[in-house]
């Protein structure tokens, strides 16, 4: 099955609306934002489970940005659909 999650105010916060993941400060220099706690084991039991796993945001952020952030934290994503794409589709 294919799953999406939309990534402002549900895994990526817009302030300190919930729990997040541990993020080094070397990491957020780099870029990397910090993701909804329990996201990491989410994503790692829907994959085992076979599932595929798509992200989709209407921001502009930049589909390596947003594999780079996820990679961080060591969840795969298949599919990024971003505004760009929105837009261009």
């Amino acid at each position: 099955m294919n799953i999406s999650f939309d990534l402002d105010s549900t895994l990526i916060p817009n302030g300190k609306e919930f729990e997040t993941e541990k993020v080094s400060r070397f990491a957020k220099f780099l870029g990397i934002e910090e993701i909804r706690k329990g996201t990491v084991a989410l994503m790692s039991d829907l994959q085992l489970q076979g599932h595929l796993i798509h992200r989709y945001t209407t921001s502009f952020r930049s589909k390596r940005s947003i594999k780079r952030t996820f990679r961080y934290y060591g969840i795969t994503i298949n599919r990024i659909v971003n505004e760009t794409e929105n837009r261009r589709v």
